[in-house]
């Protein structure tokens, strides 16, 4: 697949003789007229792999341009463009983040040779970012096959972002797997996880586990208890099977999740929280929202990201990797000589 270059300059000569020699070059080029039309772009699909930007343009400049597209994520790299006599504004990008930059009026081979270099460590970053995305699922899931290394890529570049991530997939596929692989590529890895089974207990039982419950609340509760979102305060609270919760315990954790406090059963006061939730389901949860079983809004907040943890039937060459995994665990764990996976072995997985 070819490369995509936006050029963003408020000069159109620039622009066709940019366009012309990148083109030439084997890549795919946009054109964008200041730094205002750049960030539009840059909202939209496909994405971009690369920004040439000048650094005087009206609306929006270089400079700008540069901080704001910085701030997003999964950013594209960017290299300035600037007028000769302007090396200290070229330092000055390159501290904000400039991957490079060429000076005008430029030379062909020096553009050709700021961008092949730029493009390189592009593609060499993405391909560490993708390593290290199966390197971090690997220590949790078994896998080989493409679907498997695509879901270990986005949980790269998602783990490390502060965000909401519902997790789908049929029973047995290993959300909770995809889970602790999101904990350690965040930068909460090193605090508190805590799970919570949401079919595992009845609805007032659940909402005491969950927001914590004062002393003598209910029937039973000689002592208070904090509750699991402020046991994983400064870290993370999966909320497994999250379709089985009942609805008026989705009211409340709708209102956790909006306000980032808890208010405990039997308590007349709330107190702040900071946790990631991560929700894993293997329900339908558009279809359990159109049969009124689950809250729109609950639903929208919790899949701010979705993964989808595709089922093994459909990625048949992990099996062997899989069965190769199991016979290994087990024949260490009962103190038995190594089994090799033959051809025949192999068949009978497969059944």
């Amino acid at each position: 697949m070819k490369a995509r270059v936006l050029v963003a300059d408020d000069d159109a000569g620039v622009r066709y003789t940019l366009r012309g020699l990148l083109e030439d070059d084997g890549l795919t080029v946009e054109e964008a007229v200041d730094g205002e039309a750049a960030l539009a772009r840059l909202e939209q699909e496909p994405p971009v792999d690369l920004v040439l930007s000048d650094l005087r343009m009206p609306r929006v400049d270089g400079m700008e341009l540069l901080r704001r597209v910085a701030a997003r994520p999964n950013a594209p790299r960017v290299i300035l463009i600037t007028a000769h006599g302007s090396e200290r504004h070229a330092v000055e990008a390159m501290k904000l983040g400039a991957l490079d930059y060429f000076r005008k009026p430029f030379d062909v081979d020096d553009v050709l040779a700021v961008v092949r270099r730029a493009l390189g460590m592009v593609r060499l970053e993405a391909e560490n970012e993708r390593l290290s995305g199966e390197v971090n699922l690997l220590r949790s899931l078994v896998f080989v096959s493409p679907s498997m290394a695509r879901l270990a890529l986005l949980i790269q570049r998602v783990g490390p972002r502060d965000v909401t991530v519902l997790i789908t997939g049929e029973s047995g596929t290993g959300k909770e797997r995809v889970a602790e692989a999101l904990v350690r590529a965040s930068p909460r890895a090193d605090k508190s996880y805590v799970r919570f089974n949401c079919a595992a207990l009845t609805p007032e039982l659940a909402e005491a586990e969950l927001f914590g419950h004062a002393r003598g609340a209910f029937t039973g509760a000689v002592r208070a208890r904090p509750g699991l979102f402020r046991e994983a305060s400064g870290g993370t609270l999966l909320l497994d099977e999250v379709g089985e919760l009942a609805l008026p315990l989705q009211a409340k954790l709708l209102r956790v999740l909006q306000e980032g406090e808890v208010r405990p059963v039997g308590e007349d006061r709330s107190f702040p929280v900071d946790v990631r939730v991560l929700a894993a389901t293997h329900r339908d949860l558009p279809q359990r929202v159109a049969e009124g079983r689950f809250r729109e809004d609950l639903y929208y907040r919790l899949k701010v990201v979705t993964l989808q943890v595709p089922p093994l039937r459909s990625r048949p060459e992990d099996i062997a990797a899989l069965a190769r995994h199991f016979l290994a665990r087990h024949t260490e764990r009962f103190h038995m000589p190594p089994v090799p996976l033959t051809p025949a072995l192999l068949e009978l997985a497969l059944i």
